[in-house]
């Protein structure tokens, strides 16, 4: 697994979250049992990393943290102050309390918080053929919105590209919104 770190000019930790917190981390019943990492990793006795954060937000306003958990398909909102998750959005698993978006996203990279609070990310798609049943898998780029209406949280796509099935990126790739609007796609 993982762990954030923020530390000051002089190499002093100041800060740190771990999902493996009991207190406010992940559930550790939440893993990607679709993709067989986990069968992998207990059949050769190979560690896996849980969480694979790949990616990091900073809304200084807000004081909130946005990571992407590629591993664990989703992306979630972390109140620096108290530590506190305010949502995860992705792929329900077992365990945490779980946005499902539509379409679902799997193994993303790259995180961009908009001014307007949307994010926008490269869903790499390494369970999109099992997602959508079609087994054939695919790269999209999305822009999202969370929606907070009192505490109970919607997903809303936004804007979405979905790449040719040639440009599949199974294990990298970013997007990020430019100024005047296009979308720029590695």
């Amino acid at each position: 697994g993982d762990r954030i770190v923020e530390w000051d000019i002089d190499g002093n930790e100041v800060w740190s979250w771990d999902p493996f917190n009991e207190s406010y981390g992940f559930n550790l019943n939440d893993f990607d049992f679709m993709s067989g990492f986990w069968e992998h990793a207990v059949s050769s006795n190979d560690p896996f990393d849980w969480t694979h954060f790949n990616a990091l937000a900073y809304d200084e306003d807000k004081d909130m943290i946005y990571v992407s958990s590629k591993n664990l398909s989703r992306i979630t909102k972390i109140d620096r102050e108290t530590d506190g998750i305010i949502w995860n959005v992705g792929i329900p698993w077992l365990g945490d309390e779980i946005i499902s978006p539509d379409p679902l996203f799997s193994g993303q990279h790259g995180l961009q918080l908009l001014d307007n609070g949307n994010l926008v990310f490269f869903d790499n798609g390494i369970l999109s053929g099992r997602l959508d049943g079609s087994n054939e898998y695919y790269s999209t780029a999305i822009e999202m919105r969370i929606n907070d209406n009192n505490g109970d949280y919607s997903a809303e796509t936004i804007w979405s590209y979905t790449l040719p099935g040639e440009l599949y990126g199974v294990i990298s790739g970013n997007v990020q919104k430019l100024e005047n609007g296009n979308y720029f796609i590695t």
